[in-house]
């Protein structure tokens, strides 16, 4: 059916459950792809091409990925990169260079912990700034994200305004 069911628990810190489903839309104004896809122009709000600001967000889950989508399009001047497997967002990375990567922390082929710590130590992406945008929200995987080396935590759902206000200060 396409959906899936998850728990991660630790003792005395709590559990955390998440179930995925398909949405069942056929909606293309997202593309998400296992491989590497740049959004189609409609994507990108009008801005001159030097204040044009790439993101690069990997996440697997059609809903999210057209939420932000739609959030960007807010963002004067921002390019919407976009896959849905970890590894290959660090390959578009250290490619495409973007100027902030969003990342999801449940991949289906990696941990986001894994390509953030493959996003540190290349040479490449080492200073590019990641923001975690996760459900994983307990307070202790909050304090675990940011000593990992994420440069902001946000968790779903999603403020549109605290998204934003983190756009604009790694953006500007």
């Amino acid at each position: 059916m396409g959906g899936s069911v998850g728990v991660e628990s630790q003792v005395g810190e709590g559990s955390t459950f998440w179930l995925r489903l398909p949405s069942g839309e056929n909606d293309d104004s997202v593309t998400t792809s296992a491989s590497p896809v740049l959004q189609p122009d409609s994507l990108a709000v009008a801005g001159s091409e030097e204040n044009t600001r790439t993101v690069l967000y990997i996440e697997d889950n059609p809903a999210n990925l057209k939420l932000i989508a739609r959030i960007l399009q807010r963002y004067d001047g921002a390019h919407l990169l976009t896959t849905s497997s970890g590894m290959e967002g660090f390959a578009m990375a250290k490619e495409r260079q973007p100027d902030i990567v969003l990342l999801d922390i449940n991949l289906p082929d990696t941990d986001g912990y894994s390509v953030l710590r493959n996003l540190k130590a290349s040479e490449d992406t080492a200073d590019i700034p990641v923001v975690a945008l996760t459900a994983n929200a307990m307070h202790s995987e909050v304090r675990r994200g940011k000593h990992a080396g994420f440069d902001e935590y946000l968790t779903k759902p999603i403020s549109v305004d605290e998204l934003l206000a983190t756009l604009e200060k790694y953006l500007r």
